[in-house]
């Protein structure tokens, strides 16, 4: 990543109400969230990934109520990976499937910025969907600056 985390994080605090509610009205937004947790042995939790899913899916019915458009990839992606055995049973594979599947979507798609789920830098993926979205010189959110702290 060419900028320092912390700058990105900083100029995203620090965004005036009036700037967002511009983004509101006007953006089309990639909204990154956690997905994968790892259990106590290393291995992918399926419980974990479900409790993500829920909460993705929350915080996305809220952006989405309050009048932000967005694309959620763990809403569309976490139904047909828990109902598909072949992704259920290879976890690598799984994860390496849906991540390009990120990449090709992002890399095709005209999004004005990415919103930051609370905990997107304990995820690998949210990192390297933060680090397209420099690269590419978009706007940078935080799901925490929009509505404060807590879901």
């Amino acid at each position: 990543m060419k900028r320092d985390l912390n700058v990105i994080v900083a100029e995203a605090m620090s965004m005036k109400d009036d700037e967002l509610v511009k983004y509101q009205e006007e953006g089309f937004w990639y909204f990154a969230h956690p997905y994968s947790v790892r259990d106590e042995r290393g291995r992918q939790s399926i419980q974990g990934m479900k409790a993500n899913f829920n909460l993705c899916n929350v915080r996305a019915g809220k952006l989405a109520w309050e009048g932000w458009k967005i694309f959620s990839p763990i809403s569309h992606g976490h139904p047909i990976a828990m109902r598909s055995t072949y992704f259920i049973l290879s976890p690598e594979k799984r994860y390496t499937y849906w991540m390009n599947l990120d990449m090709e979507f992002l890399s095709r798609t005209r999004f004005d910025g990415i919103i930051l789920a609370s905990e997107f830098m304990t995820s690998h993926g949210c990192m390297k969907e933060l680090e397209m979205f420099e690269q590419a010189g978009l706007t940078v959110l935080l799901y925490s600056r929009i509505f404060g702290k807590g879901v």
